[in-house]
C-alpha cells in the first residue's frame, strides 16, 4: 500500500535498485516502491529528510534476517539499505571498544575481533547477513546474556539519522544528546520507528580460553529448580537454557538443562566437575558436550525464533517472566497448547527469564487467535515474534498495551510527527 505521495516513484538522490530485485525488500507482504543504497551516513540522511519532506513511508533494511518481526507496514514507499554502510570505524583492542557502522555484519566484526582476542557475545541466526543495526533495533538477545551481558549492557554509543536528517550522537566517544531522552535505551527495541541506526559503539570483552557445555537431562520441574539454583550460584556461568524433547540437536529426546562455562581451561574444569556433582546428587543424567555438538547446540539456540518464519503452519512467542515461574510455564502453556491443539516446544533462556514457544498446527490462525488471548492473560511480556502474515492484521502482537504507551506515543510524536518510519509496525501500530 504506498502513501498518498504523488508520482509514480519518488524523486530522492541516492543510488537505486530497479527490477524485480527490489522484491527482496518485501516486507510482511508490503512491496516498496523505491530501494535506495546510500553510500554514506550523509547520503542516508539526505535521502530520510528527502522522503519525510515528500510524506512517504519509510523502512530501514539491514541482512533481512529480523523483517518478520512486527506488524504489516501501513505503507512503504521507501526501502533505506544499510548494507553499503559496513565499515569498522574504529577499534582500540587496548580500550577494549569499537565503533561500527550499523551495516556491519556479525561475522565481520566477529572476525576483525577474534584476530586481538576479543569477542562480542552476540548470539544471532545467519550472523553472515544479520547486522548489528538490526540486533540493536529488534534486542533479542541470544543465550550468553546470563552470564556476559546484553546489548544494553555493552553499547556505549550509538549515531542514529532522524526523518528530519537531524544526524544525534550519544554515548561513547562523542556525547551529544537531544531532548533530555537517553537515545540508546529509546532506540534499543524500537524497531527502527524512532530513527535509522548508522553507528554504533561498543565495548568488547576477551575471548575465553576455554568453553565447555553440559547437558543435565530430567523432568521440566526438576531442571527448572536447578536452573533456578545455578542461576543464583557463584559458579559465573555463561547459559542456563532449558529444551523440550526434539527442540535442539541433542542425543537424547528428552528434557534438557543445557549449561554453558567459559573462562581459563582450569576454571572451566572446576565448574563441570560442581555441575556433575550437583546432577549426581539429583540422580540426573550428566554429559559433557564435544565441540561440534556443543556448536550446534548453542547455533541452534541462537536460531530459535528464527525457524521457518515464512512457514503458514508454524509460530514463535516470546515471553518474559521471574525466573521462579518457570516451571509452572511450562505446566500451564502446555496445557493451553494441548486445549487448543497446538504441538509446543520450548526453549528457555532459565537464567534471564526468557522463554520462547515455538507453535505447529495445520490450522495455526484458527487455533493461535483462540490461544492467544489465554497467553496475554497469563504472563505480564508476551511477543508474538512469528506467525502467519494474515493472522498479524487482526490480533495484537505484543498483547496488552504496556501502561507506559502514551509516553511511546508522545516520544514517537517528537521523534516522527509525520510517522514516516516503520509505519504501524511497533507496539500499538505507532
Amino acid at each position: 500500500m504506498p502513501s498518498e505521495a504523488s508520482g509514480d516513484l519518488p524523486q530522492l538522490n541516492c543510488p537505486r535498485l530497479t527490477g524485480s530485485v527490489v522484491d527482496n525488500f518485501t516486507i510482511n507482504g508490503q512491496r516498496p516502491r523505491v530501494v535506495l543504497l546510500p553510500e554514506t551516513e550523509e547520503e542516508l540522511a539526505a535521502a530520510l529528510r528527502q522522503a519525510n519532506s515528500q510524506n512517504l513511508a519509510v523502512s530501514a533494511f539491514g541482512g533481512g534476517t529480523l523483517q518478520h518481526i512486527g506488524y504489516p507496514p501501513e505503507a512503504l514507499d521507501v526501502v533505506l539499505v544499510t548494507n553499503r554502510l559496513n565499515r569498522i570505524l574504529i577499534y582500540e583492542p587496548g580500550d577494549l571498544t569499537i565503533s561500527v557502522q550499523a551495516g556491519c555484519t556479525i561475522d565481520q566484526v566477529r572476525t576483525a575481533l577474534a584476530e586481538h582476542g576479543q569477542m562480542l557475545p552476540f548470539d544471532t541466526t545467519i550472523p553472515e547477513k544479520a547486522t548489528y543495526g538490526g540486533l540493536i533495533a529488534t534486542n533479542l538477545v541470544g543465550p550468553r546474556r546470563f552470564g556476559l551481558g546484553s546489548y544494553r549492557d555493552l553499547l556505549i554509543g550509538i549515531t542514529v539519522a532522524y526523518p528530519d536528517g537531524t544526524i544525534a550522537k550519544a554515548g561513547g566517544q562523542v556525547v551529544k544528546n537531544v531532548s533530555g531522552y537517553d537515545l540508546m535505551k529509546l532506540h534499543l527495541g524500537a524497531l527502527g520507528t524512532l530513527g535509522v541506526i548508522l553507528r554504533l559503539n561498543f565495548k568488547v570483552l576477551t575471548q575465553p580460553a576455554a568453553d565447555g557445555t553440559a547437558i543435565i537431562y530430567g523432568d521440566p520441574e526438576t531442571l527448572s529448580n536447578l536452573a533456578l539454583q545455578l542461576a543464583t550460584s557463584s559458579l559465573a556461568l555463561d547459559s542456563i537454557e532449558i529444551s523440550s524433547p526434539h527442540t535442539l540437536p541433542l542425543p537424547a529426546d528428552q528434557w534438557a538443562l543445557s549449561i554453558r562455562a567459559t573462562g581459563s581451561a582450569r576454571g572451566v574444569a572446576r565448574k563441570l566437575a560442581d555441575l556433575r556433582q550437583l546432577a549426581q546428587a539429583k540422580d540426573l543424567p550428566f554429559h559433557v558436550a564435544e565441540a561440534s555438538l556443543a556448536a550446534a547446540l548453542w547455533n541452534a539456540c541462537a536460531a530459535f525464533y528464527q525457524s521457518n518464519v515464512q512457514e503458514e503452519t508454524q509460530a514463535v512467542i516470546r515471553l518474559a517472566h521471574r525466573s521462579s515461574e518457570l516451571a509452572n510455564l511450562f505446566r500451564k502453556v502446555s496445557t493451553d497448547c494441548a486445549r487448543a491443539n497446538i504441538d509446543v516446544c520450548f526453549l528457555a533462556h532459565a537464567g534471564s527469564g526468557i522463554t520462547y514457544l515455538r507453535l505447529n498446527s495445520p490450522h495455526l490462525s484458527t487455533d493461535l487467535a483462540a490461544l492467544w488471548p489465554h497467553i496475554v492473560d497469563s504472563w505480564r511480556s508476551a511477543t508474538l515474534l512469528t506467525c502467519p502474515t494474515a493472522l498479524k492484521r487482526h490480533i495484537p502482537l505484543w498483547g496488552e498495551l504496556p501502561s507506559g504507551f502514551s509516553l511511546m506515543q508522545r516520544i514517537k510524536r517528537e521523534f516522527d510527527p509525520k510517522r514516516t518510519l516503520n509505519r504501524g509496525r511497533f507496539i500499538g501500530h505507532l
